[in-house]
């Protein structure tokens, strides 16, 4: 029932032209609904908490079963609906609390009233991804193994060439997401894209490369966008990070 009304719902939502979401969903009714659903979805389903017994075999396999049907849950076409909606919330920088660290800041902050329902609908998504996307407890990135080095295998071993399949198109579209949330125009994102690499330093090659950056050019635009890439190299894992330590770092980790 949730997999059906995160991919229906949000997908009537954002259309499939990739264009604006439609005012008829967003305004009404329906859009309302949908941010609500999105913020128990948020709460009961992402927010960590301590369960009693994960430390005996039953505890550790519901454990890895429930983070296997949250993973699933956020497929690609799910964390691309969340960035398109995403795009539409107020700026970082308008939240009035900002004495927390960046995830922190942007799930607990206090937006000024959102002036439309689709306002609420983004702030609502952009919290979503922050809490998939930006910290090491993730069931999308724990599941699809993200958080740790790419596993050697034998080129005989198709149950780990699936694996590796699946993990792939993991981070693809968890590096395009993440990029997605980048504003450059909003500082305070920087931050935000900062603590989603740490959290997997396997994004950092995917962020770099589809971060924007317009022409060069003595432009506002350009300036910005510069300093703002600048912030996050700079912050970010470094490059060797990217592999999980030694000389070489992790296979595939490759900077564009």
């Amino acid at each position: 029932v949730v997999h059906a009304a995160l991919g229906h719902g949000l997908g009537a939502i954002v259309g499939s032209a990739g264009g604006a979401p439609d005012p008829k969903k967003t305004e009404g009714a329906f859009g309302r609904k949908m941010a609500a659903f999105l913020k128990r979805v948020r709460v009961q389903l992402l927010c960590v908490s301590e369960v009693d017994g994960e430390d005996d075999m039953y505890g550790r396999m519901r454990s890895e079963v429930e983070m296997r049907i949250k993973a699933e849950l956020f497929g690609p076409a799910t964390l691309t609906n969340l960035s398109r909606l995403a795009a539409h919330a107020p700026p970082v920088s308008s939240l009035l609390s900002s004495d927390l660290d960046p995830v922190a800041h942007l799930i607990a902050g206090s937006y000024q009233s959102p002036s439309t329902v689709l306002s609420l609908l983004a702030v609502e998504s952009r919290r979503v991804l922050a809490l998939l996307l930006a910290t090491a407890s993730s069931p999308l990135l724990q599941f699809y193994g993200l958080c740790s080095p790419p596993v050697q295998f034998s080129p005989d071993d198709r149950e780990a060439q699936r694996k590796k399949t699946r993990s792939d198109a993991a981070l693809k579209s968890a590096a395009a997401a993440v990029s997605a949330l980048a504003r450059p125009s909003d500082p305070p994102t920087a931050g935000l894209v900062v603590a989603a690499t740490a959290a997997c330093p396997r994004l950092v090659p995917g962020v770099l490369a589809a971060l924007p950056l317009p022409e060069p050019g003595a432009t506002f635009g350009f300036l910005s966008s510069a300093c703002y890439l600048g912030t996050v190299m700079d912050r970010a894992p470094p490059a060797i990070s990217c592999g999980g330590g030694g000389s070489k770092g992790w296979a595939g980790c490759v900077l564009p």
